[in-house]
């Protein structure tokens, strides 16, 4: 009943990531052919050993199955003893044949569809990513989540492919029990009689394979937030010298997960040898009963008791299939669970899209009463209302904290709120498709984000075709000219990861570049020039007042230097709004700002 339990756990799952159970319907069918031909090759053999024994094969004219079969044949054959021990060899001989081959055809049938699962798994994983809220990936481990989309999918669908070899022999199993019932009826009756006592000695092996399965996620789930946080942090791991006390905190989770992983083998690994003790021990009972059935029940003949044990024998690996399958399915519910986490909902923070195609924008964004907060107990923006213009420079400071890059990605549909309302041109926000919305964005944010990939790759992330006269115009604009004549292989130069061989300065350029190129009529610049020297912050300022001319331009600024040239500056404090006007209004106030410009004055 657990293994059926966990059988629907498993096909539920399937079915809610989107993969028909079906598809290994295939492995099945040639598993079960392959099994029959199993079944049929041991039926030739016992009066093959038979005939070997008694010396003649005429008794097959007596057999029900073999009588039919040999009827089909001329006399001058089935009157010679040599010639119908050929032709049983012969038809035992194909039918193992056959059964090889539809072992063959499972084998290569199961591997092909567990592949294909696997890679159908990976799609539909990295498919849901893509539709969750920034906020998702604000609040969890990218170690974590990359492991679910590559090791654990892996892992899952190898546990899948060895639970079709379970499966495989179980089918044989069933063949066997037949064939078995077939030569002695009572015999097996005794084996049904005893197997539960054989099921339930290896119960709680399949327990602990289940506790040390859950062990493994949690352990491993530590692993890699460990190597996330130390590859992300390098600098700072030698800055602070720490390198020992990272190694030994890698070292714990990573010791923990090898153990983890040994005793999960070592359980598993201990099934076959336990059941072949557990059918040595029926075996050796079974000798008794079968020495007892001839010689003082007269009943059956040693050469079919021979082909029986022989069966027995090869079925021990068989008969611990039901309690392995058990084991397979516990060890996968553990990946299987954290898989499913991503199919569900909860905490998803998904921002729906709707369904009209934004026109452009006309006049302003206006925020009413906006209210948002990443948990119950903090409000990071309380009851905003503001308004952005068209074809104006709208600035936004304040503190850290005050909520400015909340507001940005709000507008950027990267979260999505409940309380309150952005109005564009007089539509709410949430009516536009998301899609159609971004496509008139260009966002420069703090850090750029850029691809392991070429510089021309990068500059074109998400545009598409542009010709090569264009890209090199927009180059000479933001000033990246000189930097691609240095490259080695100019725009066809690999940057490295997060643009690694690039400096600050050229990062942001990059980003601005890819801007221009998108020809967005709305930019968003989120600090962008926060993390540079003076000189690369001038030059990037430079560069972002030429392309903010004509454009809605909405700035979160660190440095208040860089927005002396906005329309309108709004000031931030707690998540709500402070103070907004111009440059002069404000300084004259003698308010908040006031008091920020003065803390950054250069004397």
């Amino acid at each position: 009943m657990h293994i059926t339990a966990k059988c629907v756990e498993v096909n539920d799952f399937l079915k809610k990531i989107g993969i028909n159970p079906e598809i290994f319907i295939f492995t099945i069918l040639f598993g079960f052919i392959g099994a029959f031909f199993e079944g049929i090759s041991f039926g030739f053999l016992i009066p093959i050993v038979k005939g070997i024994i008694e010396g003649n094969t005429f008794f097959i004219n007596e057999m029900p199955f073999m009588k039919d079969l040999f009827s089909y044949l001329p006399n001058n054959y089935t009157n010679s003893n040599a010639k119908v021990f050929a032709i049983l060899v012969i038809l035992a001989f194909l039918c193992v044949a056959l059964k090889n081959v539809f072992m063959y055809l499972t084998s290569l049938c199961s591997s092909f569809q567990v592949w294909r699962f696997s890679n159908n798994l990976r799609k539909k994983i990295f498919e849901r990513y893509l539709s969750f809220g920034k906020l998702y990936f604000d609040q969890n481990n990218v170690g974590r989540l990359h492991e679910l989309l590559t090791g654990y999918t892996r892992q899952i669908s190898m546990q899948i492919k060895e639970v079709n070899n379970t499966i495989f022999q179980i089918l044989i199993l069933i063949i066997y029990l037949f064939i078995l019932l077939a030569i002695s009826w009572k015999l097996t009756l005794f084996i049904f009689i005893v197997s539960p006592i054989f099921y339930f000695s290896l119960s709680n092996v399949v327990k602990k394979i289940k506790l040390n399965s859950e062990l493994f996620v949690k352990n491993y789930n530590n692993l890699l937030l460990v190597i996330s946080n130390s590859l992300f942090s390098i600098p700072l791991i030698k800055s602070y010298s720490s390198e020992e006390d990272e190694k030994q905190n890698f070292n714990k989770y990573s010791n923990l997960v090898e153990q983890n992983e040994f005793n999960i083998d070592k359980k598993k690994e201990l099934i076959t040898p336990l059941s072949e003790i557990l059918v040595t021990l029926l075996i050796l009972i079974l000798v008794g009963l079968m020495f007892y059935l001839i010689y003082f029940q007269k009943e059956g003949d040693i050469s079919s008791f021979m082909v029986y044990f022989l069966i027995l024998k090869k079925s021990t690996y068989s008969f611990s299939a039901i309690a392995h399958l058990q084991a397979l399915l516990q060890a996968i519910s553990a990946p299987m669970r954290e898989i499913n986490s991503i199919f569900n909902d909860e905490n998803k923070f998904f921002v729906n899209s709707g369904f009209k195609e934004f026109p452009g924008l006309k006049e302003k964004f206006e925020i009413r009463n906006l209210n948002f907060s990443f948990n119950d107990k903090t409000k990071t923006l309380n009851n905003v209302t503001l308004t952005l213009e068209k074809n104006k420079i709208t600035a936004i400071v304040g503190p850290s904290g005050s909520g400015k890059s909340t507001i940005i990605n709000i507008l950027l549909r990267f979260y999505d709120y409940e309380n309150g309302k952005i109005i564009v041109d007089g539509e709410d926000l949430k009516s536009f498709s998301t899609k159609s919305y971004l496509s008139h964005i260009g966002y420069i944010s703090q850090e750029a984000y850029l691809h392991n990939d070429t510089l021309r790759k990068n500059l074109l992330y998400g545009i598409g075709q542009i010709s090569d006269e264009k890209l090199l115009e927009t180059v000479k604009e933001t000033g990246l000219e000189k930097l691609i004549k240095d490259l080695p292989d100019g725009l066809n130069t690999l940057i490295g990861d997060r643009g690694v061989k690039l400096s600050g300065g050229e990062k942001q350029k990059v980003s601005i570049t890819r801007a221009i190129l998108k020809n967005s009529e709305i930019l968003i610049l989120d600090e962008a020039t926060s993390s540079l020297d003076s000189i690369s912050e001038q030059e990037i300022q430079k560069a972002i007042l030429s392309i903010s001319k004509g454009r809605t331009s909405i700035i979160i600024a660190h440095r208040l230097s860089t927005i002396k040239n906005a329309d309108k500056i709004i000031v931030l404090k707690d998540g709500e709004v402070e103070e907004e006007g111009s440059l002069n209004e404000l300084l004259s106030k003698k308010g908040l700002f006031f008091d920020l410009w003065e803390k950054q004055r250069f004397f």
